[in-house]
């Protein structure tokens, strides 16, 4: 166990993570304030906010507590590799729940495959692939909700899934496409009555988080901004992008099948004209603004909604241009 105090730890690890005190208190969600005073030991975080913390930092909770028993490197992408001697045990982990529905999913296959061979009498109007492909899609439906943040995205591809499935079970008649809209249309109206009324909390720790220029591990991820021309593509995943360029003069962003944020709190400067275009489908998209800079946010798309949250400085000497099609999502701009 560590001698350091938990303020100093804290301390310590922000600082070798290059984060601001308010960086901190915004991926936790407390004002910069708290910060200060857990750093000087004034007060101790809330038990429920050190996991947000420790996510933020790139370490363990254990570690956060001094508590870890093996040496941790802290990857770009903010992952964490141990070193050290392994204790083994048998024990649920909610980070396996992917990978043990993967293997559900492949189980799934290889009884369909012995079906298609031996071919039942109650199999014999249907195909190995009328069940595998809508079973693949609410698999990764289940994935989603697993492996980040549950959301209405995961939703609906886990219902479409079904409907598609019960269709070709025969369970279901009509239009599938009428329905299948339907069932979207919904999905997508609920999740965003619903973040009109739940702010939504990033933690920096479940995402791929990735610094200037790198690519991320977790997901199809790329990002750079090379001579302040911002180029962002994803998809599938839950993704994070801080950008550390000093000036942006515009870019591009396509997102699709997920959660993603781009990060611009720590640009200081924007070109004259700067535009950023915002490509969304089937995505929670999120961009960060500093205050320096107002955004003037034009969209287009289908059964898509968009929000703002917080404002710019008055005297925000900075303007940049976002121009946003949306279809099938969210995006929200934060201060």
């Amino acid at each position: 166990m560590s001698t350091e105090s938990m303020g100093k730890r804290i301390q310590r690890l922000r600082k070798e993570r290059g984060l601001t005190q308010k960086q901190l208190a915004d991926a936790v969600g407390v004002t910069p304030q708290a910060v200060s005073k857990w750093e000087t030991d004034e007060s101790c975080p809330d038990v429920t906010a050190l996991p947000l913390i420790a996510g933020a930092l790139g370490v363990s909770t254990d570690t956060l507590l001094g508590a870890s028993s093996a040496a941790t490197v802290v990857l770009e992408n903010g992952t964490e590799k141990k070193s050290g001697k392994a204790n083994w045990a048998w024990e649920w982990k909610a980070g396996k729940t992917v990978g043990l529905i993967f293997g559900v999913f492949v189980i799934l296959a290889g009884v369909l495959l012995l079906f298609t061979i031996f071919k039942p009498e109650w199999f014999t109007n249907l195909s190995f692939w009328d069940i595998l492909w809508p079973s693949a899609i609410i698999f990764v439906g289940l994935s989603g909700c697993f492996s980040h943040e549950f959301s209405g995205f995961s939703l609906g591809v886990i219902a479409v899934g079904v409907i598609f499935l019960l269709n070709n079970l025969g369970v279901i008649q009509g239009n599938v496409w009428l329905i299948l809209l339907a069932a979207v249309l919904v999905i997508v109206g609920v999740s965003i009555i619903v973040k009109q009324f739940i702010k939504k909390r990033k933690k920096l720790g479940g995402a791929t988080v990735v610094e200037n220029g790198a690519k991320g591990e977790k997901l199809k991820s790329e990002y750079s901004d090379t001579d302040g021309v911002i180029s962002y593509n994803a998809s599938f995943g839950d993704d994070c992008i801080i950008c550390r360029a000093e000036k942006i003069n515009g870019g591009k962003v396509n997102v699709s099948f997920g959660d993603f944020t781009l990060d611009l709190r720590d640009v200081r400067e924007f070109g004259d004209g700067a535009e950023l275009e915002v490509n969304a489908s089937f995505a929670e998209a999120v961009v960060k603004l500093p205050q320096c800079v107002r955004a003037e946010l034009s969209t287009n798309g289908a059964f898509s909604g968009k929000g703002v949250e917080g404002s710019p400085a008055p005297d925000a000497p900075y303007v940049l241009r976002i121009k946003a099609a949306v279809s099938f999502g969210n995006l929200e701009i934060v201060y």
